[in-house]
């Protein structure tokens, strides 16, 4: 019994030392440069914008004619939106037109 827990402990030992050997030998990966990172998760996002907005135009389109009319005309950034910001643009102005149409109606109390 004696003799099997001593070659256990000997063989655990040269394992935690060839673990520690090992590990001086073959440091960790480097950490990735946090502006390379930046300039991948930016570019990733642009990606993914373009493509939420280029799905979406069209029915935006639909909804903004529907909405504003044919007195009023729609911009080349709002026809081929590029952003979000872009999309979204004739939807703010067209809440912002809301709200000033009911600036002029007294509150109920």
């Amino acid at each position: 019994m004696n003799r099997t827990l001593s070659i256990a402990s000997l063989v655990l030992s040269i394992a935690a030392l060839s673990i520690a050997i090992y590990g001086q030998l073959h440091p960790a990966p480097t950490k990735p440069d946090p502006a390379q990172v930046r300039t991948a998760v930016d570019a990733e996002l642009q990606r993914r914008e373009t493509e939420l907005v280029t799905a979406m135009a069209p029915k935006f389109r639909r909804i903004y004619a529907d909405m504003l009319g044919e007195n009023e005309k729609l911009d080349e950034r709002a026809l081929n939106p590029k952003t979000l910001t872009d999309l979204f643009r004739p939807m703010i102005s067209i809440i912002e037109k809301m709200q000033g149409s009911e600036v002029g109606i007294p509150s109920q109390k």
